[in-house]
């Protein structure tokens, strides 16, 4: 009987040490809509150009950085994609208009 309240007390001295670093659920709002894990991205970032994941929220791209930092951003709602180690860029939009021709054309049809 004693070695089971040790051991009850045991746990519970566990439990309320780890508590605090147990993983948590990120706050309402604050969960990525779509998360890209196990990728290699190109952030385009001298100082980072490398990380391993992605989170977006709405349009916008929330958080670059590691799968872990990523993963905790997570909710139940969250669309996760594991890219299996596939390149991730940021995207490229070329919409340069040449001055001369671009004005001609808009004055023709």
């Amino acid at each position: 009987m004693r070695k089971v309240a040790f051991v009850v007390a045991l746990a519970a001295a566990v439990v309320a040490i780890c508590g605090p670093w147990a993983p948590q659920s990120p706050a309402p709002g604050e969960a990525a809509d779509l998360a890209i894990v196990g990728a290699r991205v190109w952030t385009g970032n001298p100082t980072q150009p490398w990380a391993e994941a992605v989170a977006v929220r709405g349009e916008r791209i929330a958080a670059v950085g590691s799968r872990d930092e990523i993963e905790a951003l997570v909710g139940p709602e969250t669309r996760v994609v594991d890219a299996s180690g596939g390149l991730v860029t940021p995207g490229f939009i070329d919409s340069h208009v040449h001055f001369l021709t671009g004005g001609e054309r808009l004055a023709s049809v």
